[in-house]
C-alpha cells in the first residue's frame, strides 16, 4: 500500500462508478422530472447515483452533507434567496460541484460570483444534463485531489480519499468499502492510518477507520456506541472514542 499520492489526473483515468447528489427543489414536477434524467444517466452512462432531496434552501443550509459529489440548485426556492443559499453551500464546501437553475437569467451573474460550476435556465432539457455528467465524470475535477494506490497481482488500482467511507480489517486483510463496492487488499489498518488525512478520517476501534463526511448520526444501545452513515451502513464505535468523533464532526461542519 503506497502513501496517498497528490499527482494529476489525465482524461485516460477511469470515471466513478457513482454519484452522490444533493437536489433542492420546490416544484414538485420539476424535480421529478430531475429524477427521471437522472435515472436515464444512470442507464446510459452504467453509473449509480444516490440522491438526497431537499424542498427548502434552510433543509439543505442545516443538513448540508459534505460527501455531495454534485449538488443541483433551484435559485427560485420561495424560502430563502437563492443568493444567500448558494454563499452558504460555499462556505460549507468550496469545493462541490454546484449546478445552479432558475427561470431568470440573474443566475448568471449569481453563480459567476460564487464559481458555480454551470447554470441553467428552465426548463431543463435532456441532452444538456447528460452531456454535463459525461464531462463531470472524466476526472477533471478530481484533479489534485488525494488518492491511495493499491498493488496486487492483477495490478494498481487508484482510490480516491473522498468515495472511501471507510476501512475494516479482518483475517490480516484491508477491506476498502469504496464507490458502491468492497475492495479487498493484504496491509494493516495501523499502516494506513498514517497514510490518510487526519482531518477526514477518524479510527473509531481497533478493526476500523471512518470518514467522516459520510457520518450521519452515532447512536447507543445499552453500553455499545453505533456509527451511522448517510448511505445506511453501521459501523461499531468505541465508547472512549465517541466525543473525538464528535468533536472531529462539529469541527467539519465549522470548517
Amino acid at each position: 500500500l503506497n502513501r496517498i499520492n497528490y499527482i494529476e489526473v489525465n482524461e485516460r483515468d477511469i470515471g466513478m462508478t457513482s454519484l452522490f447528489i444533493g437536489i433542492c427543489e420546490n416544484v414538485n414536477k420539476d424535480c421529478e422530472v430531475m429524477l427521471q434524467y437522472l435515472r436515464n444517466i444512470e442507464d446510459s452512462l452504467k453509473i449509480n447515483i444516490d440522491v438526497r432531496i431537499y424542498h427548502t434552501g434552510t433543509d439543505l443550509v442545516y443538513n448540508y452533507c459534505r460527501a455531495f459529489d454534485l449538488v443541483i440548485l433551484d435559485m427560485d426556492i420561495p424560502d430563502m434567496s437563492g443568493e444567500k443559499i448558494v454563499r452558504s453551500l460555499r462556505e460549507l464546501d468550496k469545493d462541490v460541484h454546484l449546478i445552479l437553475t432558475s427561470n431568470t437569467e440573474n443566475v448568471f451573474s449569481i453563480g459567476y460570483h460564487y464559481d458555480a460550476n454551470i447554470c441553467w435556465t428552465k426548463p431543463l432539457c435532456y441532452d444538456q444534463i447528460s452531456n454535463h455528467f459525461k464531462k463531470h465524470l472524466t476526472y477533471k475535477h478530481l484533479i489534485n485531489r488525494p488518492f491511495i494506490l493499491l498493488s496486487n497481482n492483477t495490478g494498481i488500482q487508484k482510490l480516491y480519499c473522498h468515495k472511501l467511507r471507510y476501512i475494516e480489517t479482518g483475517n490480516r486483510q484491508l477491506i476498502f468499502h469504496y464507490d458502491g463496492e468492497e475492495i479487498s487488499n493484504y496491509g494493516k489498518l495501523s499502516n494506513l492510518e498514517n497514510q490518510l488525512p487526519k482531518e477526514n478520517f477518524f479510527r473509531c476501534n481497533n478493526s476500523y477507520i471512518v470518514n467522516i463526511k459520510y457520518v450521519e448520526t452515532v447512536s447507543q444501545e445499552a453500553f455499545r456506541y453505533k456509527i451511522h452513515l448517510i448511505t445506511g451502513e453501521e459501523i461499531p464505535l468505541s465508547r472512549d472514542k465517541k466525543g473525538i468523533l464528535l468533536d472531529m464532526i462539529k469541527r467539519e461542519i465549522i470548517c
